[in-house]
């Protein structure tokens, strides 16, 4: 898919930058009082950030000073809008935040700000209010002011050393909705606007279905998440009769004789409008899968044994998941026993996994709920 992350802002970001983020109309900036009262006590406060306690020699004094500059530009041009939401994390991860923002809207909450370093994902979103640039300087413009942006990780706890972080025993947007103070019956599943001329640009084939071969192109890398590659194109040569596959990802992911080549041809918009018009997707863990659900495209996700699918997947889909000893384990590339939970799965359990869901074709797709209990 051809949209990278946004880079860090070296300089302030001019009204250019910011209206990339916001249509018109969506932006909602403070008075100009309010501007001018943030940009006096920017300059107060912003040179203290962060100071060593070593001598303050000239480069640190420039520094602090830039920041102080930079601080006050950004004010006085957009002010600072309520509620900030981030999520430092790949890109599925930011396309499970329309879960939470979705269930705010539903409770009449004020629509939240957020920092995006992947701003397509949330074109004509109407559950969101401001779309800003990621920047790591504007976390701490909003600490100088007390207002501690919210980040809510669904991880409970990761460990480098061991290779393994650990979620919690119940859906992990669920936990993303809790650590946000939202309580009560939640829909499990993401959500991705796209407009009715997009989607017919997305019909590429008569009777599509969309695959990958990999997922090693993502920020980051699961080996445990990993299917084999010849196993995908096993499929591909068992239905290329019946159907026509359409292989979406990035350019470097390995080619699918037989299939429609669209590795890294296509943005994040694009593929979106693919899925949209497809049959299926036959994929694995990560964010096409999740991009798929967003768009209600059905799927066959091999899942191995790493993460449960009540944890982090949908039951309108067909999750292969193989119960082993060590499942689920959260590692995410280390594994004693030769991902056994991942090569126990055959090209022929997809294939009859494909056929049931095509057997489901024109049903309304299962919707998953959870009920977040306050603590």
């Amino acid at each position: 898919m051809i949209e990278k992350a946004l880079p860090v802002f070296n300089d302030p970001p001019g009204d250019d930058a910011w209206d990339a983020f916001n249509a018109p109309g969506e932006i909602s900036r403070p008075s100009v009082r309010n501007r001018m009262r943030e940009t006096r006590r920017a300059l107060e406060v912003a040179p203290s950030i962060a100071a060593p306690a070593k001598k303050k020699d000239a480069a640190w004094i420039r520094r602090q000073v830039g920041y102080a500059l930079w601080s006050a530009q950004w004010l006085m041009r957009h002010g600072l809008p309520q509620g900030l939401y981030y999520y430092d994390g790949g890109i599925g991860d930011e396309l499970l935040m329309t879960t939470v923002f979705h269930e705010m809207a539903k409770r009449g909450l004020a629509r939240p700000s957020f920092m995006s370093r992947y701003p397509s994902l949330f074109t004509h979103n109407p559950d969101l209010g401001t779309l800003m640039p990621w920047d790591a300087r504007i976390l701490e413009l909003y600490k100088v002011f007390g207002r501690e942006p919210k980040y809510p990780c669904y991880m409970y706890e990761k460990i480098a050393e061991a290779d393994v972080h650990y979620c919690p025993p119940y859906p992990m947007v669920a936990r993303m909705c809790k650590m946000c103070k939202i309580f009560g019956s939640v829909d499990i599943r993401p959500y991705f606007y796209l407009a009715d001329d997009e989607k017919q640009a997305g019909q590429v084939a008569r009777r599509q279905v969309a695959i990958m071969s990999s997922g090693m192109s993502a920020l980051h890398k699961h080996l445990n998440k990993q299917w084999l590659p010849e196993r995908y194109q096993a499929v591909v040569h068992a239905l290329q009769g019946q159907y026509d596959f359409v292989q979406v990802g990035d350019a470097s992911d390995p080619p699918l004789e037989g299939a429609l080549d669209l590795r890294g041809k296509t943005s994040i918009r694009q593929t979106a409008a693919v899925l949209s018009q497809s049959l299926l997707f036959v994929g694995q863990i990560g964010f096409l899968m999740h991009l798929a659900r967003a768009v209600d495209c059905r799927a066959v996700i091999v899942y191995g044994g790493r993460e449960m699918p009540f944890q982090s997947g949908y039951t309108c889909n067909e999750n292969l998941y193989t119960p082993l000893t060590c499942s689920p384990c959260w590692k995410e590339n280390h594994c004693d026993f030769g991902r056994e939970c991942l090569t126990r799965i055959q090209p022929e359990h997809v294939i009859a996994a494909i056929g049931r869901q095509m057997e489901r074709a024109g049903e309304p797709l299962a919707l998953d709920s959870y009920t977040i209990l306050p603590e």
